[in-house]
């Protein structure tokens, strides 16, 4: 919850506790989603840096370039690019992050 929020300094609390920074919740988000969908561009800096899977895929597909894109965060895309990131993945539906 604190990557959605971008919380910072609980995030950096929470990898030194040592935290798994790819810990999956029930539809298999990662922190990495959660702060890409709200595009929390310093919150997902540190989760890459943290070793954060960068192309890491929910139940559908779904990865957190679909949903930084989806919601118009160019920070936070500009970010996942940088991570080198694919920019084709497809979703069940074959929709890929630019369409």
């Amino acid at each position: 919850m604190e990557a959605r929020s971008g919380h910072i300094e609980a995030i950096q609390a929470l990898l030194l506790a040592g935290v798994s920074v790819n810990d999956q919740n029930k539809d298999k988000w990662t922190p990495l989603h959660m702060a890409a969908e709200n595009g929390h561009v310093v919150a997902m800096q540190d989760l890459l840096a943290a070793s954060a899977l960068a192309d890491a895929q929910d139940y559908k597909k779904c990865t957190p370039l679909h949903l930084a894109a989806n919601g118009g965060h160019v920070a936070a895309i500009q970010a996942l690019l940088v991570a080198g990131v694919p920019v084709n993945a497809q979703l069940e539906d074959q929709w890929t992050p630019y369409t």
